[in-house]
């Protein structure tokens, strides 16, 4: 409240409740495609990354956006069970995060295999 006050700001928290999920995007997005790239092997070029990474990156925000409401929601639960609530939602969370990032790559893969196949372009 102090800084909306004194540097006449719009409200601050509602500019950060959505500016969260775009900064998330964009670091998810940049450790994910570094990912793909250590990953792959030498003969791939860097661009076919690219749409796995964007595909990943995107259900990573999703995936954590419903996460977050989950956490919140599980708040107003009794002491133990909020809490074992909590947990059970952060492994889900977790799990999710493990396949989507798998799934990127496996998406890149396909999409490597389909060009080669239609003879559209061959990895240097």
């Amino acid at each position: 409240k102090l800084l909306e006050r004194e540097f006449r700001v719009g409200n601050i928290t509602d500019i950060w409740r959505h500016a969260r999920f775009i900064l998330l995007f964009l670091m998810m997005f940049t450790v994910i495609y570094g990912l793909y790239i250590l990953s792959a092997p030498k003969a791939t070029r860097k661009r076919d990354r690219l749409p796995g990474a964007l595909l990943a990156a995107s259900a990573l925000v999703g995936v954590s956006a419903v996460f977050s409401r989950m956490i919140s929601e599980s708040a107003k639960y009794a002491m133990v069970y909020g809490s074992l609530a909590s947990v059970i939602i952060l492994m889900t969370w977790i799990y999710m995060c493990c396949v989507i990032i798998v799934t990127g790559n496996v998406f890149n893969i396909s999409l490597i295999r389909a060009k080669e196949k239609n003879g559209f372009s061959k990895t240097n």
